[in-house]
């Protein structure tokens, strides 16, 4: 089945990831004097898509990110069963006892149940740079975490993304399995004596021939 070989891929696209995470973290720090020419502050100006607010360049990604998680923890998106699927779980499946529902965001992006996690000041950014738009170089950003706004929370959109896919390819399983079970459902239904009971035809020639006008 296409959606379950797709699974398996991405379930081998999310270990690759996190081995290549695992040794973007490996990457020396850059010197202060490199990092200082490389990430000067920008003079330009942009507006965050959810506010509305005129923010700098610099740190949009940092704010817009923030600011939309902070609009989004006001919505709820739960559902009264737990998740219980092959694999790890993707969702939040945070229990809420007032609502009796679970949380259905992503795990790794809901900003009602999950914190970020703290940055200390010797972590490095680890962001894969590429050559030619989509061939990796092997060379990862050195520069500071705390400090890098070119690639804000790169590793977390990356998971977010791959999560994503899987939630689609289990989506695309249960219409599958639905499709299955009525199917099914009329085989084992077909020529039996009640549907033939509940069924009624009408002979519409019939009907008309018997309305039709007398004629004298």
């Amino acid at each position: 089945m296409d959606a379950r070989s797709t699974l398996q891929q991405l379930e081998a696209k999310r270990a690759e990831l996190e081995k290549l995470i695992a040794r973007a973290k490996q990457t020396p720090l850059a010197e202060d004097e490199e990092a200082a020419d490389d990430y000067e502050e920008s003079e330009l100006s942009t507006y965050c898509v959810t506010c509305g607010h005129e923010v700098s360049a610099r740190v949009a990604m940092r704010h817009m990110e923030k600011c939309f998680n902070k609009y989004e923890s006001q919505s709820s998106y739960g559902s009264v069963y737990k998740t219980r699927i092959e694999g790890d779980n993707v969702f939040c499946d945070f229990y809420n006892p007032h609502q009796k529902t679970y949380c259905k965001r992503l795990r790794i992006l809901c900003p009602e149940h999950s914190k970020e996690p703290k940055v200390s000041d010797d972590e490095v950014c680890g962001f894969p740079i590429v050559a030619n738009v989509f061939e990796h170089s092997g060379e990862f950003c050195n520069v500071p975490k705390k400090r890098c706004s070119k690639h804000y929370c790169w590793d977390k959109f990356r998971r977010a993304e791959i999560d994503m896919e899987i939630v689609r390819q289990w989506l695309k399983l249960d219409e599958l399995y639905e499709q299955d079970r009525n199917t099914l459902t009329s085989m084992t239904s077909r020529g039996g004596v009640l549907g033939l009971m509940l069924h009624q035809t009408l002979s519409h020639d019939a009907l008309y021939e018997m309305q039709a006008p007398i004629q004298t």
